[in-house]
């Protein structure tokens, strides 16, 4: 990454270029979100465009309204009506496997989140330890 030198400014080397910068300042401060400004900005011209020029609009929409009506069913046509119930009550199934499916995760990772936190504390010791009031015997051979 390249650094590129800026000459600072100084008010009393240069008060033109210190005004100008306190100026910017001041304006970017009160802008804020200037991406957002700019896209408001922006929307604004093409919706005023979008006033100035009805014409292509509504060919745009007769153009969208028509792949619309393509997919609607005819009311005369059962076998398609049966085909749409079928979609819905498979997209209702769908829906509630997603539920399901979400459900088990969240316990899955809680069983997860549990292990861990057990592997992480010291582990119990499963060797007896040997009785105080008891002396240790010698290992007999």
């Amino acid at each position: 990454m390249r650094h590129y030198r800026i000459e600072s400014p100084y008010p009393r080397k240069n008060p033109e270029l210190f005004a100008r910068v306190r100026e910017c300042i001041r304006r970017r401060s009160v802008l804020g979100p200037w991406k957002k400004v700019c896209l408001e900005r922006r929307r604004q011209e093409q919706e005023k465009q979008a006033l100035e020029s009805p014409n292509k609009d509504t060919t745009n929409k007769t153009e969208s309204e028509t792949p619309e009506e393509a997919t609607s069913v005819p009311a005369g046509d059962p076998l398609l009506a049966q085909k749409e119930a079928e979609v819905k009550e498979l997209e209702i199934k769908l829906e509630e496997l997603l539920e399901k499916k979400h459900i088990q995760f969240g316990l899955l990772k809680a069983i997860l989140i549990e292990e861990a936190r057990a592997k992480a504390k010291p582990p119990v010791s499963q060797v007896p330890e040997p009785n105080p009031a008891m002396p240790p015997q010698p290992p007999t051979s």
